[in-house]
């Protein structure tokens, strides 16, 4: 279960770093080296840019969707348990002595 959270992780490093630079990268290797009929380069930074964002967005919408899912799955399955009863018994009160 630990090699399983290291490797989410890794995996959500690496997206993040590529996300961040993979446009930087991608805009100086895509600079041709003499000036042509237009510049396309800032152009070509635009649209990265707004690739970037849209990528945010995404892992954002994504996150906020699958955290509601999982909550809602955690409360059916406790209102389920507490109808079976096979909840966990409630703990009696405790008297001061």
């Amino acid at each position: 279960m630990r090699a399983l959270v290291f490797f989410l992780f890794g995996a959500l490093l690496g997206t993040a770093l590529t996300g961040w630079i993979g446009p930087q990268l991608i805009h100086w290797y895509a600079q041709p080296p003499f000036q042509q009929g237009c510049d396309c380069g800032q152009a070509m930074q635009w649209a990265l840019q707004r690739l970037v964002f849209s990528e945010l967005v995404g892992g954002a919408v994504g996150a906020v969707a699958l955290l509601a899912l999982y909550l809602l799955v955690r409360s059916r399955r406790r209102s389920r348990g507490a109808a079976t009863g096979t909840g966990t018994p409630p703990t009696p009160p405790v008297q001061a002595a």
